[in-house]
């Protein structure tokens, strides 16, 4: 399926289907608004177009267990950015296309625009760029972005499992520790530690090292926690969910629950040219799959695309 949409898309680096999901139609548009409404009233908007993808910035690492497969002939998900700068003016062209799943997507048509971002920091897609990076063929990749201080995305965190059961500390270098609840620590802020045993609340008090960590969990887990609990950040399972976790320690395993990252802490990081864990965010809500897709069955010539712009 995806290798026909490729090949009915060819013509054009995005495109979009209609909400029944029959069919591809090829849009005379190469830019594009994403609007997501979800729950809470709350919204996220970006632009969707082509970047290069040597102006990405990453702030986390990629996972060394999957496998470098080649890319699809078709991209059917932008990779998320943020940027610092406000959003350009986007002027539709045409008809919005509407998609009412568990968030309702909008994706609409917008005239070019003259948009040279300073920083664009990856959100989600590390590893489709890393891929992309790798294969040496298009200079660009399908990217939305998104202005970092307005916007409604939640960073988020992947919590780590370890299968080995730790002894709760009674101290951790450059850390409080208090006795409580895992989803109670959590919703203070702090990361949890749990075993069979119980559960431990975590603050790191000592003076971050470095300052960037401050608001990023995953990279204080790495740099304090796990230590201190004669754990390694390489012998983590990722968990997305907090029961997924809790489960894992039902069946003798350790799990260190993380509070979701600051996106302005992400920002900075990535300004310091600093690189957090694998799975250290989790943003949401993402771009759905399919509603643009980009074929890749003909890659630009580099000498034809303008570093730093959005556009074909």
């Amino acid at each position: 399926m995806l290798e026909r949409a490729a090949k009915a898309l060819r013509t054009d680096p995005a495109s979009y289907q209609s909400v029944e999901g029959v069919g591809y139609e090829v849009s005379d548009s190469t830019l594009f608004r994403w609007d997501v409404h979800f729950e809470g009233g709350r919204h996220v908007v970006g632009v969707v177009g082509l970047f290069p993808l040597d102006r990405l910035i990453p702030h986390e690492a990629t996972t060394s267990s999957r496998r470098r497969r080649p890319r699809h002939p078709v991209q059917i998900r932008p990779v998320m950015a943020l940027v610092a700068e406000p959003l350009p003016l986007l002027d539709p062209t045409g008809p919005s296309v509407h998609f009412r799943g568990t968030h309702h997507q909008i994706v609409t048509p917008i005239s070019q625009v003259s948009f040279d971002p300073d920083r664009v920091v990856i959100a989600d897609g590390h590893h489709r760029v890393a891929a992309a990076l790798r294969q040496r063929g298009d200079p660009s990749i399908m990217t939305m972005i998104v202005n970092a201080d307005q916007t409604d995305l939640d960073a988020g965190t992947f919590h780590r499992v370890f299968h080995n059961s730790v002894t709760l500390p009674d101290s951790i270098e450059g850390c409080d520790l208090i006795r409580e609840p895992p989803l109670e620590a959590i919703g203070a802020g702090r990361i949890a530690v749990v075993t069979r045993d119980g559960s431990i609340g975590v603050t790191v008090t000592d003076r971050y090292d470095p300052p960037a960590l401050r608001g990023l969990p995953a990279g204080l887990a790495e740099r304090y926690v796990l230590p201190g609990l004669g754990l390694d950040e390489t012998d983590a399972r990722y968990v997305e969910e907090t029961i997924e976790a809790l489960v894992a320690v039902d069946q003798g395993a350790t799990a260190v629950i993380l509070p979701s990252s600051d996106i302005s802490s992400v920002m900075q990081l990535a300004a310091n040219g600093l690189i957090l864990p694998p799975k250290s965010t989790r943003f949401r809500p993402k771009a759905i799959r399919g509603l643009l897709m980009r074929p890749l069955l003909d890659p630009l010539d580099p000498a034809d695309w303008l570093s730093g712009d959005l556009q074909r």
